[in-house]
Protein backbone atom coordinates (compact mmCIF):
# COMPACT_ATOMS: atom_id res chain seq x y z
CA UNK A 1 0.00 0.00 0.00
CA UNK A 2 1.50 3.13 -0.68
CA UNK A 3 2.28 6.30 1.41
CA UNK A 4 -0.79 8.14 -0.63
CA UNK A 5 -3.22 5.42 0.02
CA UNK A 6 -2.47 5.22 3.73
CA UNK A 7 -2.74 9.08 3.90
CA UNK A 8 -6.31 8.96 2.36
CA UNK A 9 -7.53 5.69 4.77
CA UNK A 10 -7.03 7.67 7.44
CA UNK A 11 -8.54 11.07 6.42
CA UNK A 12 -11.40 8.67 5.54
CA UNK A 13 -11.23 7.27 8.97
CA UNK A 14 -11.28 10.97 10.47
CA UNK A 15 -14.25 12.51 9.09
CA UNK A 16 -15.79 9.49 9.88
CA UNK A 17 -15.11 9.33 13.38
CA UNK A 18 -15.76 13.12 13.49
CA UNK A 19 -19.09 13.21 11.83
CA UNK A 20 -19.91 10.14 14.82
CA UNK A 21 -18.75 12.74 17.47
CA UNK A 22 -21.19 15.37 16.16
CA UNK A 23 -23.67 13.21 15.92
CA UNK A 24 -23.36 12.37 19.80
CA UNK A 25 -23.01 16.01 20.71
CA UNK A 26 -19.33 16.68 21.33
CA UNK A 27 -18.21 19.91 21.13
CA UNK A 28 -15.86 21.02 17.92
CA UNK A 29 -13.14 21.97 19.83
CA UNK A 30 -12.90 18.41 21.22
CA UNK A 31 -13.67 16.94 17.82
CA UNK A 32 -10.66 19.33 16.34
CA UNK A 33 -8.28 18.38 19.24
CA UNK A 34 -9.41 14.43 18.85
CA UNK A 35 -8.62 14.94 14.98
CA UNK A 36 -5.23 16.54 15.47
CA UNK A 37 -3.88 14.02 17.83
CA UNK A 38 -5.03 11.32 15.67
CA UNK A 39 -3.03 12.62 12.41
CA UNK A 40 0.00 13.38 14.49
CA UNK A 41 -0.07 9.75 15.79
CA UNK A 42 -0.65 8.04 12.00
CA UNK A 43 2.24 10.12 10.75
CA UNK A 44 4.62 9.02 12.96
CA UNK A 45 3.37 5.34 12.61
CA UNK A 46 3.84 6.18 8.74
CA UNK A 47 7.11 7.69 9.11
CA UNK A 48 8.38 5.02 11.28
CA UNK A 49 6.99 2.22 8.76
CA UNK A 50 8.46 3.76 5.61
CA UNK A 51 12.04 3.38 7.88
CA UNK A 52 11.07 -0.47 8.46
CA UNK A 53 10.34 -0.54 4.52
CA UNK A 54 13.43 0.85 3.10
CA UNK A 55 15.35 -1.08 6.17
CA UNK A 56 13.58 -4.73 4.84
CA UNK A 57 14.77 -4.27 1.04
CA UNK A 58 18.37 -4.04 2.27
CA UNK A 59 18.00 -6.94 4.90
CA UNK A 60 16.08 -9.15 2.09
CA UNK A 61 19.14 -8.73 -0.55
CA UNK A 62 21.63 -9.42 1.82
CA UNK A 63 19.78 -12.43 2.82
CA UNK A 64 19.76 -13.27 -0.73
CA UNK A 65 23.37 -12.49 -1.10
CA UNK A 66 24.32 -15.10 1.65
CA UNK A 67 25.65 -12.46 4.59
CA UNK A 68 24.01 -13.13 7.89
CA UNK A 69 25.91 -10.67 9.38
CA UNK A 70 24.47 -7.11 9.48
CA UNK A 71 27.44 -4.99 10.07
CA UNK A 72 31.26 -5.29 10.59
CA UNK A 73 30.57 -4.95 14.60
CA UNK A 74 28.54 -7.86 14.71
CA UNK A 75 30.73 -10.11 12.35
CA UNK A 76 33.83 -9.24 15.12
CA UNK A 77 31.34 -10.12 18.41
CA UNK A 78 30.93 -13.56 16.08
CA UNK A 79 34.73 -14.05 15.64
CA UNK A 80 34.78 -13.45 19.75
CA UNK A 81 32.07 -15.61 20.13
CA UNK A 82 33.87 -18.26 18.27
CA UNK A 83 37.05 -17.72 20.31
CA UNK A 84 35.05 -18.37 23.50
CA UNK A 85 32.73 -21.23 22.63
CA UNK A 86 33.64 -24.50 23.73
CA UNK A 87 33.18 -27.73 21.05
CA UNK A 88 30.28 -29.48 23.24
CA UNK A 89 30.47 -33.49 22.80
CA UNK A 90 27.30 -36.00 24.08
CA UNK A 91 27.48 -37.44 27.71
CA UNK A 92 28.52 -41.33 28.49
CA UNK A 93 25.60 -42.95 26.28
CA UNK A 94 22.78 -41.54 23.67
CA UNK A 95 19.65 -42.22 25.72
CA UNK A 96 21.35 -40.62 29.10
CA UNK A 97 22.18 -37.32 27.06
CA UNK A 98 18.98 -37.26 24.94
CA UNK A 99 16.85 -37.09 28.02
CA UNK A 100 19.59 -34.24 29.63
CA UNK A 101 19.70 -32.13 26.93
CA UNK A 102 15.36 -32.02 26.86
CA UNK A 103 14.97 -31.76 30.23
CA UNK A 104 14.70 -27.88 30.88
CA UNK A 105 14.72 -25.42 33.94
CA UNK A 106 10.77 -25.17 33.76
CA UNK A 107 10.62 -28.55 35.92
CA UNK A 108 11.41 -26.38 39.29
CA UNK A 109 8.59 -24.24 38.15
CA UNK A 110 5.84 -26.75 37.92
CA UNK A 111 7.40 -28.12 40.80
CA UNK A 112 6.62 -24.77 42.54
CA UNK A 113 3.56 -24.11 41.53
CA UNK A 114 2.18 -27.71 42.35
CA UNK A 115 3.07 -27.06 45.87
CA UNK A 116 2.36 -23.44 45.60
CA UNK A 117 -1.31 -24.86 45.33
CA UNK A 118 -1.25 -27.32 49.02
CA UNK A 119 -1.89 -24.07 51.15
CA UNK A 120 -4.79 -23.23 48.85
CA UNK A 121 -5.90 -26.26 48.88
CA UNK A 122 -5.94 -26.70 52.43
CA UNK A 123 -7.68 -23.56 52.93
CA UNK A 124 -10.34 -24.47 50.62
CA UNK A 125 -11.32 -27.91 52.64
CA UNK A 126 -11.40 -25.79 55.63
CA UNK A 127 -14.08 -23.33 54.00
CA UNK A 128 -15.65 -26.51 52.59
CA UNK A 129 -15.99 -27.89 55.89
CA UNK A 130 -17.48 -25.28 57.39
CA UNK A 131 -20.10 -24.93 54.70
CA UNK A 132 -18.34 -22.16 52.56
CA UNK A 133 -17.08 -23.29 49.93
CA UNK A 134 -18.35 -25.20 46.90
CA UNK A 135 -16.86 -28.39 45.72
CA UNK A 136 -16.09 -28.08 42.34
CA UNK A 137 -13.35 -25.12 42.98
CA UNK A 138 -11.48 -27.77 45.20
CA UNK A 139 -11.59 -30.55 42.28
CA UNK A 140 -10.51 -27.46 39.63
CA UNK A 141 -7.59 -27.23 42.17
CA UNK A 142 -7.01 -30.60 42.25
CA UNK A 143 -6.49 -31.23 38.49
CA UNK A 144 -3.97 -27.84 38.09
CA UNK A 145 -1.79 -29.87 40.73
CA UNK A 146 -1.80 -33.48 39.34
CA UNK A 147 -1.09 -31.62 35.82
CA UNK A 148 1.78 -29.55 37.05
CA UNK A 149 3.20 -32.78 38.70
CA UNK A 150 3.00 -34.78 35.77
CA UNK A 151 4.53 -32.43 33.61
CA UNK A 152 7.33 -32.20 36.11
CA UNK A 153 7.34 -35.81 35.86
CA UNK A 154 7.79 -35.84 32.41
CA UNK A 155 10.32 -33.66 32.32
CA UNK A 156 12.56 -35.49 34.98
CA UNK A 157 11.72 -38.50 33.85
CA UNK A 158 12.75 -37.46 29.50
CA UNK A 159 9.64 -39.55 28.36
CA UNK A 160 9.65 -37.29 24.98
CA UNK A 161 13.68 -38.14 24.95
CA UNK A 162 12.88 -41.72 25.62
CA UNK A 163 10.47 -41.81 22.70
CA UNK A 164 12.71 -40.70 20.56
CA UNK A 165 15.03 -43.40 21.85
CA UNK A 166 12.94 -45.62 20.84
CA UNK A 167 11.99 -44.44 17.35
CA UNK A 168 15.63 -44.84 16.46
CA UNK A 169 15.77 -48.48 18.31
CA UNK A 170 13.29 -49.59 15.51
CA UNK A 171 15.12 -48.81 13.21
CA UNK A 172 18.18 -51.75 11.55
CA UNK A 173 21.32 -49.26 11.32
CA UNK A 174 20.65 -48.12 15.21
CA UNK A 175 23.91 -49.27 16.44
CA UNK A 176 25.55 -47.13 13.45
CA UNK A 177 23.40 -44.19 14.31
CA UNK A 178 24.38 -44.50 18.43
CA UNK A 179 28.10 -44.77 17.59
CA UNK A 180 27.56 -41.50 15.08
CA UNK A 181 25.98 -39.32 18.00
CA UNK A 182 28.43 -40.28 20.02
CA UNK A 183 31.21 -39.31 17.98
CA UNK A 184 29.53 -36.49 16.48
CA UNK A 185 29.84 -32.88 17.76
CA UNK A 186 26.39 -31.56 19.60
CA UNK A 187 25.59 -27.98 17.97
CA UNK A 188 22.48 -25.91 19.14
CA UNK A 189 20.97 -25.34 21.97
CA UNK A 190 18.90 -27.57 24.85
CA UNK A 191 15.76 -29.16 23.30
CA UNK A 192 16.63 -28.80 19.85
CA UNK A 193 20.29 -29.37 18.46
CA UNK A 194 22.28 -31.23 15.53
CA UNK A 195 25.11 -33.86 15.87
CA UNK A 196 27.39 -33.84 12.88
CA UNK A 197 28.75 -37.32 12.42
CA UNK A 198 31.01 -39.50 9.74
CA UNK A 199 27.79 -41.02 8.98
CA UNK A 200 24.73 -39.37 9.84
CA UNK A 201 23.66 -36.24 9.98
CA UNK A 202 21.38 -36.55 13.10
CA UNK A 203 18.75 -33.64 13.82
CA UNK A 204 16.31 -33.07 17.31
CA UNK A 205 13.76 -30.77 17.90
CA UNK A 206 10.56 -31.03 20.01
CA UNK A 207 8.26 -31.94 17.40
CA UNK A 208 10.29 -35.10 16.07
CA UNK A 209 14.09 -36.73 15.73
CA UNK A 210 15.82 -37.88 13.06
CA UNK A 211 19.04 -39.03 11.33
CA UNK A 212 19.91 -38.58 7.47
CA UNK A 213 22.20 -40.52 5.99
CA UNK A 214 25.23 -37.80 4.55
CA UNK A 215 24.69 -39.83 1.05
CA UNK A 216 21.08 -38.83 1.38
CA UNK A 217 21.56 -35.37 1.99
CA UNK A 218 21.16 -33.02 -1.16
CA UNK A 219 21.05 -29.88 0.18
CA UNK A 220 21.72 -27.65 3.60
CA UNK A 221 21.20 -23.84 3.96
CA UNK A 222 20.59 -21.15 6.25
CA UNK A 223 17.10 -19.34 6.57
CA UNK A 224 15.39 -17.05 8.84
CA UNK A 225 11.85 -16.82 9.57
CA UNK A 226 9.70 -13.52 7.82
CA UNK A 227 7.52 -12.48 10.44
CA UNK A 228 5.30 -9.86 8.29
CA UNK A 229 5.25 -8.54 4.69
CA UNK A 230 5.04 -5.00 3.95
CA UNK A 231 5.26 -3.64 0.79
CA UNK A 232 6.52 -6.65 -0.86
CA UNK A 233 9.39 -6.33 1.61
CA UNK A 234 10.42 -9.13 4.29
CA UNK A 235 10.28 -7.82 7.70
CA UNK A 236 12.53 -10.01 9.29
CA UNK A 237 13.11 -10.64 13.12
CA UNK A 238 17.13 -11.29 13.81
CA UNK A 239 16.75 -13.97 16.45
CA UNK A 240 14.60 -16.49 14.21
CA UNK A 241 17.09 -18.47 12.79
CA UNK A 242 17.38 -22.20 11.26
CA UNK A 243 19.44 -24.80 9.67
CA UNK A 244 17.37 -26.44 6.86
CA UNK A 245 18.26 -29.57 5.38
CA UNK A 246 16.91 -31.59 2.45
CA UNK A 247 17.08 -34.91 1.86
CA UNK A 248 17.32 -36.67 -1.29
CA UNK A 249 13.91 -38.59 -0.95
CA UNK A 250 12.49 -34.62 -0.87
CA UNK A 251 12.10 -34.45 2.72
CA UNK A 252 12.93 -31.14 4.26
CA UNK A 253 13.64 -31.05 8.21
CA UNK A 254 14.55 -27.35 10.02
CA UNK A 255 16.77 -26.61 13.31
CA UNK A 256 16.62 -23.30 15.05
CA UNK A 257 19.22 -21.68 16.50
CA UNK A 258 20.70 -18.52 17.54
CA UNK A 259 22.35 -16.49 14.87
CA UNK A 260 25.52 -17.60 16.06
CA UNK A 261 25.27 -21.31 16.32
CA UNK A 262 23.16 -20.82 12.62
CA UNK A 263 26.78 -19.86 11.08
CA UNK A 264 28.68 -22.04 12.87
CA UNK A 265 26.65 -25.26 11.56
CA UNK A 266 26.80 -24.70 8.38
CA UNK A 267 30.40 -24.04 8.19
CA UNK A 268 31.07 -26.92 10.04
CA UNK A 269 28.30 -28.73 7.88
CA UNK A 270 29.89 -26.89 4.60
CA UNK A 271 33.77 -27.73 5.56
CA UNK A 272 32.43 -31.62 6.11
CA UNK A 273 31.34 -31.85 2.59
CA UNK A 274 27.78 -31.91 2.32
CA UNK A 275 26.05 -29.95 -0.59
CA UNK A 276 25.67 -26.61 1.08
CA UNK A 277 23.60 -23.42 -0.49
CA UNK A 278 25.38 -19.91 1.04
CA UNK A 279 22.02 -18.53 0.22
CA UNK A 280 19.52 -17.59 3.19
CA UNK A 281 16.24 -18.84 2.82
CA UNK A 282 13.33 -15.86 3.41
CA UNK A 283 10.38 -18.12 5.28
Amino acid sequence: MSLFVKIGCYAVAAVFAAFLLKMEGTPVQIIIAAIGAFAVIMTIITIIQQREDKKSFTDAQRLKDGMIFTSEKESLRYEKWLERRKPQFPGKNMKSDLIARFRRPRIAAELFGAFALVPVLLMLFKERSEGKEEPGVIYIVIGGMILLICLAAAEIFGVKARRFYLCFTDRPDFRLIEQDYMRGEIIGQPAEWLSLGGRYLILMTPKYAVAVPRSEVSRVCRAQLLKDQCSGAALTDGDVFFIRVYAASGAAYFIHMSKFNTQYAFDLLERSGLPADSTIEIR
